[in-house]
């Protein structure tokens, strides 16, 4: 393996050490970069993403995620590359801080443990632009009492650690979301082979628990339901087969939440896509079969590998 010191063709700013991948064409690079990890990448990905105006922090805050979780190093290519960014979520503010609180307990693993680090290599942990917008969302948590933070010297070496409230927060609060992928579809009769034979096996064969609103019994007022169960779910699988208005409503309230959202359709249906989210990538599918494939490896590509594991 041949090693380089080159720039990180995602944030642009930290040196990394490259070797070739695993790959007979000699066209896959890995990198081990200090701030979003270790990933492989096409050279064609790589000089698509060199070449924009500005480096992709989604990218490297969604690619640093997925280290953190285990999952084994994604591969970028030219091909899969603008899926992926279609369907990253942008968080907002508040999103943003429990994204960070979420990944700090993830890292730390258990009470009573700070975390050493430099700030400008934890910038992705909470989807931040630039290490004064990561320091904003640090110095948030720490006014609320979530965690305990102190810069350590002029090299912006930090620690931190979680506060019993931050780890109740990350337990109980709006940073403990499931597991899960909550599906938002149809419920017309002739839909129930879709969601037993295709949907609901699909997230499950990527490690997930797979969620509908009716999935558990409730005595909340519908609508209630639903945001609470988007709200407290990992991702949201949106099939938009026979046009339900409510399918739409419910992958809008996620995106505004900042949540991932995986669009589907019936191959049939395909040119009945509303306007206004054909832009977004769809899983085009033609029998139930097919559908469980395509979106276990989405799942897998996006999200990652959930907690039960993958299943071929």
């Amino acid at each position: 393996m041949v090693i380089n010191i080159q720039r990180c063709p995602i944030c642009r700013t930290l040196a990394v050490d490259i070797g070739l991948a695993d790959d007979d064409s000699g066209n896959q690079i890995q990198f081990d970069c200090e701030r979003c990890g270790t990933y492989i990448i096409g050279k064609m990905a790589a000089f698509r993403l060199n070449s924009e105006p500005a480096p992709d922090y989604r990218l490297s805050a969604w690619i640093r995620e997925q280290n953190l979780g285990g999952a084994e190093p994604h591969t970028l290519l030219k091909e899969n590359l603008e899926q992926l960014r279609q369907v990253l979520p942008t968080y907002s503010v508040s999103g943003k801080s429990i994204q960070l609180l979420r990944n700090l307990a993830t890292i730390t693993h258990r009470p009573g443990v700070a975390r050493l680090s430099n700030l400008r290599a934890d910038i992705p942990l909470a989807w931040a632009e630039d290490q004064p917008e990561f320091e904003f969302h640090i110095r948030s948590l720490k006014a609320r009492g979530l965690v305990e933070f102190e810069v350590r010297d002029t090299d912006s070496n930090y620690s931190i650690s979680l506060t019993p409230s931050g780890w109740e927060h990350v337990e109980m609060g709006a940073a403990a979301v499931q597991q899960r992928g909550f599906v938002a579809m149809s419920f017309a009769g002739d839909m129930n082979y879709a969601w037993i034979d295709g949907l609901r096996p699909g997230i499950e064969d990527a490690g997930f628990e797979a969620h509908r609103v009716d999935s558990t019994p409730h005595v909340s007022q519908i609508d209630q339901k639903i945001v609470a169960d988007i709200k407290t779910s990992l991702f949201v699988v949106a099939d938009v087969t026979q046009q339900r208005q409510g399918v739409y409503f419910e992958a809008g309230l996620a995106l505004g939440l900042g949540k991932t959202v995986i669009w589907a359709v019936r191959s049939d249906e395909l040119e009945r896509v509303h306007f206004d989210t054909r832009q977004f990538a769809h899983i085009v599918w033609n029998s139930p079969e097919d559908l469980r494939a395509k979106l276990r490896d989405v799942v897998v590509a996006v999200v990652g590998v959930g907690p039960r594991g993958f299943k071929e």
